[in-house]
């Protein structure tokens, strides 16, 4: 991991000397609170349906929260960042409703 990381930060310096761009710090930080939010309704959706043995397939379960970790980490997304959205309507077809 400590050569991962310097080997990201000498190739971020050296890029900088090549070409000139800005790391979006603040959108990485509204994904990094997206998925933290997600992996705690995750986790606690987990957490329920052991305590109770709602559902016996773990097929079921996993599939379960998977879907509902996507939708939330979408929607904490879409509700959170501005350029999400935009890129999303960029994105869509122009017959697709307006977001």
């Amino acid at each position: 991991a400590l050569s991962a990381g310097g080997g990201i930060v000498v190739t971020n310096w050296m890029l900088q000397q090549q070409v000139e761009f800005t790391i979006p710090y603040q959108e990485i930080l509204k994904q990094v609170v997206a998925a933290i939010f997600m992996g705690g309704i995750v986790f606690g959706g987990k957490q329920f349906v052991q305590e109770n043995t709602i559902l016996e397939n773990n097929l079921l379960v996993v599939l379960s929260l998977v879907l509902v970790g996507a939708i939330i980490y979408f929607g904490t997304l879409l509700l959170v960042s501005h350029k999400f959205r935009e890129t999303l309507r960029r994105n869509l077809p122009e017959s697709f409703p307006n977001m």
